[in-house]
């Protein structure tokens, strides 16, 4: 008999996917094509019968002209974003928007995948050649086939880096049990998403994806911004590599004064403490000096390794 513990895992991961199940009908209602991207789908490719893939968010990719539709498809559901898209002009793109309920539901909107270089709308097509149907509590879903999985789980893997040691063993099992054959087709796949060099180095982050790596004789070069996710860099690292990568003085200050001085909605993203309502934000605007400080000289260390890096 599972131990409570085990089961109480269980049941929010049977919620999550009665939740994945009604909002991907309600956006297929709206006509909103949608493709999972992790959740129930990884579960049943890495992990055998018995054994439970804990998941407490749903990730979906949606066509670029069809997020309003789906931001009103999640407003309509109760969701609300994190963070509002036109608030955060300026600042780096980000592929994913969360939104969530007050109750603790959350949903990552996704307009293309991390690591891909390709315009979102050429990211969504080339996914779309790639997924297989899914049972899921009594409703079918629109999945991502197995090398396209391979892709996510690489990209995924790069994006967080060690930082998420879940990402890097999903890549060391599926390293363990997927051909080779599987990933030659996967990295084609990254390769039509651009995503090639944020392909390799998320199988790098693991030794079994690095051993995998070799035998595909894949490219060990990639951009610094990769390699700084794919090392787990302190926070600051990307933005003061997007920084130098800023054509124009005006621009580069104009993103400096961003950074001293974020708007909210960058404050939310950044610092967890933010979310926490006003009290919350007040307190994370009161330390920002602090925090800049504290992750200034690691951030700024770890930036010039990865571009010496990328030479």
């Amino acid at each position: 008999m599972p131990a409570p513990d085990a089961r109480i895992r269980a049941a929010r991961v049977i919620g999550v996917d009665l939740q994945t199940a009604s909002v991907m009908h309600r956006l297929r209602e709206a006509g909103v094509a949608t493709i999972l991207l992790k959740g129930p789908a990884l579960a049943d490719l890495l992990y055998d019968a018995g054994e439970l893939r804990t998941y407490t968010d749903v990730d979906l990719l949606v066509r670029d002209m069809d997020a309003e539709r789906a931001a009103s498809v999640l407003t309509q559901l109760g969701y609300r974003p994190l963070v509002d898209d036109g608030a955060l002009r300026g600042h780096r793109p980000v592929h994913a928007h969360e939104w969530s309920t007050p109750a603790g539901a959350s949903v990552d909107l996704h307009r293309t995948l991390p690591g891909a270089t390709a315009a979102p709308a050429d990211v969504f097509a080339v996914l779309a050649g790639h997924t297989r149907t899914l049972s899921l509590c009594g409703a079918e879903v629109e999945a991502l086939d197995d090398e396209a999985a391979l892709v996510q789980i690489a990209l995924h893997a790069a994006h967080h880096g060690p930082r998420s040691p879940k990402a890097l063993s999903e890549v060391e099992r599926a390293a363990a049990r997927l051909p080779d054959r599987s990933w030659r087709r996967a990295a084609g796949i990254a390769e039509a998403l651009g995503a090639a060099p944020a392909f390799a180095a998320g199988l790098r982050c693991s030794p079994a994806g690095t051993a995998l790596a070799d035998r595909l004789h894949l490219n060990r070069e990639a951009p610094a911004e990769v390699l700084l996710k794919a090392q787990g860099a302190p926070p600051l690292a990307a933005g003061m590599d997007w920084l130098l990568r800023t054509p124009g003085a005006g621009a580069r200050a104009r993103l400096i004064a961003r950074t001293a001085l974020p708007m909210p909605a960058a404050l939310r993203l950044w610092r967890p403490l933010a979310r926490r309502g006003r009290a919350g934000l007040l307190l994370a605007y009161l330390s920002h000096p602090l925090w800049l400080g504290r992750h200034a000289v690691p951030s700024l260390l770890a930036m010039r390794r990865a571009r010496r890096a990328a030479r």
